[in-house]
Order: structure tokens, then C-alpha cells, then sequence
């Protein structure tokens, strides 16, 4: 009984673990794709329609 509660104890810290990375990541990435935006859109703001 003890053994089994401890292996899915384990189980979900490896999940929380898990989920951690992919936020961190997600993060990253979101930050990357918020300064390509600022980029592109200083890019942009130098054409002007007629």
C-alpha cells in the first residue's frame, strides 16, 4: 500500500515536472514571438499607403 502511493507520488511530481518544462518553453517562445511582432510591425510602420 505504501510502496503503491509512493510510485504515484513519483508518478505526478514527474507529470508537475513535466508541465513545468512546457510552460517554461511556452514561455520562451511567447517572448520570442512578442519581439518578431515588434519587428515586423517597426518593419511595417515604415510603408505608407496612398
Amino acid at each position: 500500500m505504501i510502496t503503491s502511493v509512493e510510485n504515484r507520488i513519483k508518478e505526478v511530481s514527474k507529470v508537475i515536472q513535466a508541465n513545468s518544462d512546457a510552460a517554461e518553453e511556452s514561455a520562451a517562445i511567447s517572448n520570442e514571438l512578442s519581439e518578431q511582432s515588434q519587428t515586423l510591425n517597426q518593419l511595417i510602420s515604415q510603408f505608407r499607403i496612398q
